[in-house]
């Protein structure tokens, strides 16, 4: 690691820290209690397999059961002694600024690839990372998957989608640098293992497989299969995209009718939480660009329910809205990939729980990972108009940003 990034890493630790630590003697709350206060399995007295497989199998949350979530808590049982406040949320921020170095490093790859670099301005690329993951790691938003034990789960499943992300970009940087197969194999060997970790924390993590082609697809565009793909004739590509449409199709409606007989738990269908998630989404995306402490909550219950696309009358613009966020960022992919991915990355992180799935209407911690993404094109469009109207000054939005965050 170099003096810079070093220097870096300090500082932010300090302030996460610092911004943290008033929290981190909060009480446990919610779901804390059902999961981890209640769960007699995780309080292990002794490191022996028996007790750690049953710790590790004892949660019911999502279809895996979270083992690696529930490891974290019983062995914080064991190395505090009981159920400090204090022990459990002040790992959750260790988890929280590993994930904030871990997206430091995917950034790096990020800015590092052919399509990025011929974008942007060398002697300000450094900046990126640095934004991102300061905006990032300092954001309200992520105050729920900090200080709300529980969302533990949602936190190592970011980690491990970032550790994911970065070590399938650092293979095919290799890989498309063609003399480097040992770094090759070595990072791709990597990729199943932390992504498997991520499942294991929380099922979520299975978005990293829609990222990664996203990834590809805006950063390295030049090497396979997107060159071969240029190679073919229209026939053949209308061809594959038609396939690739119909199986998407089978896809969906196979998930929305296993979830469809779980609705009648919920006070709404399956059409009218899609509707409301599209105002959801918006919701979040606010909370990210225009923070006000007063919006955020661990409970968002007050949002009332799409009835139709005009009840409430929001419901069509945020349909639309979404559409056209979609056609932006496909617009942007050659000229502004850092905006595309961005985007891409937001919207892709909440094809799970923003969608047809029959959870609560919204959290905040489910922008752990997506707003990421959001930062991103945000940090992006400055970098692009720093360097279009050759305007350093842009460049001084970032730090002011970070210091009201």
């Amino acid at each position: 690691m170099t003096r810079k990034p070093a220097i870096y890493a300090a500082t932010l630790s300090l302030l996460l820290l610092a911004v943290y630590w008033p929290g981190l003697h909060g009480p446990f709350l919610f779901d804390d209690y059902s999961n981890i206060l209640n769960n007699p399995l995780l309080r292990i007295d002794t490191i022996d397999f028996q007790a750690l497989k049953s710790a590790a199998l004892s949660l019911a949350s999502g279809p895996l059961n979270r083992p690696v979530a529930a490891l974290s808590f019983a062995l914080n049982y064991h190395f505090a002694g009981g159920y400090s406040e204090l022990a459990f949320k002040a790992t959750n921020l260790m988890i929280h600024g590993l994930s904030t170095l871990v997206l430091f490093w995917l950034c790096r790859q990020v800015v590092a690839t052919p399509a990025a670099t011929s974008h942007l301005n060398p002697n300000r690329r450094w900046l990126i990372p640095l934004a991102v993951t300061a905006a990032w790691a300092l954001h309200p938003i992520q105050l729920t998957s900090v200080l709300y034990v529980v969302q533990r789960m949602t936190a190592l499943a970011g980690l491990f989608a970032f550790l994911t992300l970065g070590c399938y970009l650092r293979g095919r940087l290799a890989l498309a640098a063609g003399n480097r197969p040992l770094a090759w194999l070595f990072w791709g060997g990597i990729a199943p293992l932390t992504f498997t970790l991520g499942l294991y924390s929380k099922e979520s993590t299975v978005l990293v497989l829609v990222l990664i082609p996203l990834f590809d697809w805006i950063l390295l565009p030049e090497q396979r299969p997107w060159r071969l793909w240029q190679t073919l004739n229209r026939r053949s590509q209308h061809t594959i995209a038609f396939a690739g449409l119909a199986l998407l199709v089978v896809i969906v409606s196979g998930l929305t009718s296993h979830f469809a007989p779980q609705y009648g738990a919920r006070p709404f269908d399956l059409s009218e939480r899609l509707m409301t998630e599209s105002r959801v989404v918006w919701f979040y995306l606010s909370l990210i660009l225009f923070p006000q402490l007063t919006r955020f909550g661990l409970y968002h219950d007050d949002i009332p329910i799409s009835q139709g696309i005009f009840e409430p009358v929001s419901t069509l613009p945020s349909i639309l809205g979404l559409l056209i966020l979609l056609v932006t960022a496909l617009s942007l992919r050659k000229r502004q990939p850092l905006i595309a991915l961005g985007l891409f990355w937001f919207l892709g992180g909440h094809l799970l729980e923003s969608t047809f799935i029959p959870l609560e209407i919204a959290h905040e911690h489910r922008n752990y990972l997506p707003s990421a993404g959001l930062l991103l094109a945000l940090v992006g469009g400055v970098a692009w108009a720093a360097d279009s109207q050759q305007k350093n000054g842009y460049w001084l939005l970032l730090p002011l940003v970070i210091i009201s965050l």
